[in-house]
């Protein structure tokens, strides 16, 4: 059978690893560079220490008419709403499924009412390496069930040892078994910067996990309480060496799905009239953590201010005193004056955000080096000490090491936006 999988992260590439032994797989990609990888080389899995590869077709998603009739979507929960923005992509395609964390994106898939649409969860542990490796972390199941329609062309699927999978009627009752273990595990971890297991072996961080689950299981239509908790320190304990991906979404300082997961609870409880303090703290604390969602309401502006600026003023200065009559050199050097603290000041906030850190310390402690280095220099050589002079000499190496630190770096980033986007 011919299967399409939209999306080349750790579950897209793991789902193509098993899926790809029994039938011709395809993987859309965000980027083209992944594309050309995966078709080139193949996926490749590891397990145990051993390494196996399995050929696959690929090809960006950008602008692709799927033509599968079956079609796995795996982007995260937030990248969903871009997928169903593409529905005629999908005009060929009989049967989706969709396999996110959460349920705040089923409202989304009304889009594909005419088709079949399968919901499910995957309980299995997957790290991604790079563009086509994958490693499987944890042995666990793929749980599907119809959502719209029926099965269709997933019925046909057949799970084996390593990567079973099976079938349930109720996909409520799977998801939110799913989103109860996603809303204790997860945000724990990527808060505490700890893996799955410390939760259970520091006594402090098990009654968090307790006092989340508590509150969370006031507004999820659960079963069986008990049997949840259960489940919850049943799958801590056997992924207990793995890092959540919620963890790793915020050690690498991308987006996470809090939104998907805590927000949906929220929402729920909102609906109910039931307060949720700790969810909310924990909720609010992982927003604040998302270097993406604070770029965007304020840092970009301030960046874009510190990048644009210096030049700007540079040239300005400059223009203003030759306009009227300052000699070139004099012009040169009162532009230096103006513009060096801003090259500062934009290098500062491009090492920033290109590298994920402050590096204020560093900047700090080289202009003090750098500084007594020149005023060490000047006393050897004339044998006396005049501050202006000293500074002077100091304001203008500073020009001449930030503004080409500041040309550097945005070559820099402007080639690692092109190597990403590629």
């Amino acid at each position: 059978m011919n299967i399409g999988i939209v999306g080349g992260g750790a579950v897209g590439l793991l789902l193509a690893a098993y899926l790809g032994r029994r039938h011709k797989v395809t993987v859309y990609t965000r980027r083209l560079s992944q594309a050309r990888q995966l078709a080139e080389c193949g996926v490749a899995l590891k397990k145990e220490g051993k390494t196996t590869e399995t050929a696959v077709q690929a090809r960006p998603f950008a602008g692709a008419e799927l033509v599968e009739p079956l079609v796995f979507v795996t982007v995260k929960q937030y990248d969903v709403a871009d997928v169903c923005s593409r529905r005629d992509s999908f005009r060929r395609v009989g049967t989706i499924v969709f396999l996110q964390n959460g349920m705040s994106h089923l409202e989304q898939l009304s889009v594909f009412a005419d088709k079949n649409i399968v919901v499910g969860v995957v309980e299995h542990g997957a790290f991604k390496l790079d563009d086509r490796t994958v490693a499987h972390t944890g042995a666990g199941k793929l749980t599907l069930a119809p959502f719209y329609g029926s099965p269709a062309a997933a019925a046909g699927l057949a799970g084996d040892r390593e990567f079973p999978i099976e079938w349930a009627d109720d996909w409520e009752r799977i998801l939110v078994d799913k989103l109860v273990v996603n809303a204790v595990i997860n945000p724990l971890t990527a808060l505490l910067q700890v893996k799955n297991g410390e939760l259970l072996e520091v006594a402090p961080y098990r009654d968090m996990m307790a006092q989340l689950f508590d509150e969370v299981r006031r507004v999820l239509p659960l079963r069986d309480a008990g049997r949840a908790w259960e489940r919850i320190v049943h799958i801590c304990r056997n992924t207990a060496d793995n890092y959540s991906s919620m963890y790793m979404d915020v050690a690498n300082g991308r987006r996470t799905e809090i939104d998907a997961i805590l927000g949906y609870v929220l929402k729920q409880g909102e609906a109910r009239g039931v307060a949720l303090p700790l969810v909310r703290f924990v909720y609010c604390a992982l927003k604040g953590k998302e270097g993406g969602a604070a770029m965007g309401d304020w840092l970009a502006p301030v960046l874009a201010t510190f990048v644009t600026l210096p030049l700007l003023l540079f040239w300005l200065v400059y223009a203003a005193m030759r306009l009227f009559g300052g000699r070139k050199r004099a012009a040169f050097y009162a532009a230096v004056n103006a513009a060096t603290a801003f090259f500062i000041a934009a290098v500062y906030f491009l090492l920033a955000v290109l590298f994920g850190k402050s590096y204020f310390v560093h900047l700090l402690l080289f202009l003090l080096g750098l500084h007594a280095a020149i005023a060490l220099g000047y006393w050897r050589k004339k044998a006396d000490f005049h501050l202006a002079a000293v500074f002077r000499l100091f304001w203008r190496a500073s020009f001449l090491i930030f503004a080409s630190l500041y040309a550097g770096l945005l070559v820099y980033g402007m080639m690692a936006r092109i190597a990403a986007v590629l």
